[in-house]
């Protein structure tokens, strides 16, 4: 359950990571405060923020597998899908009931 935990709260953070360098390069925006003023500083440490995640995404996934403890791989793989995919249908479905009733 906690390597479940660990990648379904870990891996939104590769969209925002992976967005932040396009974010930099928008024009025009308001920014009190920078920390990376030059582009290539902010691509820089955005790919190795990125290694390091998808990295420990893989790992998390793979070390159970290493350890033949196939139930515990499979769950901490397919257990963020699965519930995902839960939630997505209640969703889908409070969605519709919404809409019905307008």
């Amino acid at each position: 359950m906690t390597n479940m935990g660990n990648i379904s709260t870990s891996f939104p953070y590769i969209f925002l990571v992976a967005a932040f360098p396009f974010f930099k390069r928008k024009k025009g925006l308001e920014r009190p405060f920078e920390i990376y003023k030059k582009l290539w500083m902010a691509d820089t440490i955005s790919v190795i923020v990125l290694i390091v995640l998808i990295a420990g995404i893989g790992f998390t996934a793979i070390y159970p597998i290493l350890e033949h403890d196939y139930v515990t791989a499979f769950w901490t793989i397919i257990g963020p899908i699965f519930f995902g995919a839960i939630a997505w249908a209640f969703l889908a479905y409070q969605s519709r009931k919404l809409a019905k009733n307008k």
